[in-house]
Formats: C-alpha cells, sequence, structure tokens
C-alpha cells in the first residue's frame, strides 16, 4: 500500500476510533480536525492535555513545530516509529498560493478529508458537522484495521480516544460561533 494510502486509511481509522454511540459528529472544517488530530496524538504520547494556543487563521506552521518539538521527545517509546513517521508527513503545512485565490497552508491531511471534488472523508459541503460514511465505516473495519500492525492498532485507538474531547470541544464552538 502506498504511504500516501496508508496514511489516509490512519486517518479514517483515527476518526472512526474516535466515535461511539453517543458521539460521533465531526467538524466539516479541516482546520479543526487539523489540530485535533494533533492535540490527540500529544494528548496520547504525553497524558497530559495539549494547551497549544491555536490563532483563528494560518496557525498550522505553528502548530505543526510544536507538535514536532513535543513528539520528539517521545522517539522510541509511546508511539509506534512508522505511526509518528506517518502523522508528520500527513500533518506537515506547505505554502500555497493557488488555494481558491488565496494563499494559505495546506497539508495532505486537508487533501484526505476535505470535500474537494467528491474524494475526501467528509462528503458534506455547506454544513458545519457531519457523520462519517457507512463505506468509510466498512473500509476501515474490513480492509484498513486488518492491515495494520498491533502497534498502529494500538496508536489508531488511543489517538481515536484522546481526539474525541478536542472533537466535543470544537463542536460546541462551532455551534456558537456557526450559522450553516
Amino acid at each position: 500500500m502506498p504511504d500516501r494510502d496508508k496514511r489516509r486509511g490512519l486517518l479514517e481509522a483515527i476518526l472512526v476510533s474516535s466515535t461511539n454511540k453517543r458521539q460521533y459528529h465531526f467538524p466539516t472544517i479541516e482546520k479543526f480536525i487539523f489540530d485535533e488530530v494533533i492535540r490527540a496524538t500529544l494528548d496520547y504520547v504525553s497524558d497530559k492535555e495539549c494547551n497549544f494556543e491555536r490563532e483563528r487563521i494560518r496557525f498550522e506552521k505553528k502548530m505543526y513545530e510544536y507538535f514536532e518539538k513535543e513528539l520528539s521527545k517521545y522517539n522510541g517509546c509511546r508511539i509506534d516509529q512508522g505511526m509518528k513517521n506517518h502523522l508528520l508527513a500527513m500533518l506537515k503545512p506547505t505554502w500555497s498560493s493557488e488555494f481558491w485565490g488565496y494563499s494559505a497552508y495546506d497539508t495532505e491531511l486537508y487533501s484526505h478529508f476535505g470535500f474537494c471534488g467528491g474524494e475526501g472523508i467528509c462528503e458534506v459541503t455547506h454544513k458545519s458537522t457531519f457523520s462519517l460514511s457507512q463505506d468509510t465505516l466498512t473500509k476501515v473495519e474490513e480492509k484498513v484495521m486488518p492491515s495494520l500492525s498491533i502497534y498502529e492498532k494500538r496508536d489508531v485507538h488511543g489517538i481515536g480516544q484522546k481526539m474525541r474531547k478536542y472533537i466535543e470541544n470544537d463542536l460546541v464552538y462551532i455551534k456558537q460561533n456557526y450559522r450553516w
């Protein structure tokens, strides 16, 4: 499986692992997902809540540098090295001047997550929240999870479980501040 496909599968599996029977909604805005994956991963490896102060726009580079620095403290322990490398690659921001007519940071996570011609994990537009499709749930259960090592499965589950509280916090913020 090519690395990019593996990383998409890992993202899908983390999202699935963050759900339960009562909590299964996600923000449709990929910047929230970027933030939640970083916070949950750091929470998972350190067992401490991530308190990085996120700016409203163009925060990705600073947050990624913080993530990279904090994650380097856990080399060889608390997270599988392959998982760590995949997360770093998927979350690394690049500057793009071709983003909908204005300059912004882009990441591989954004291309996996966003609607982008119907190929993204989030299949919803013009709404502030969504839930995963049945196709995604089935793919993760039948294809992605069986392809992962025991250590990757542990990390996916651990990050997903930590991610839920950050998702819930963002959903409250979205409900208070977004009208769509």
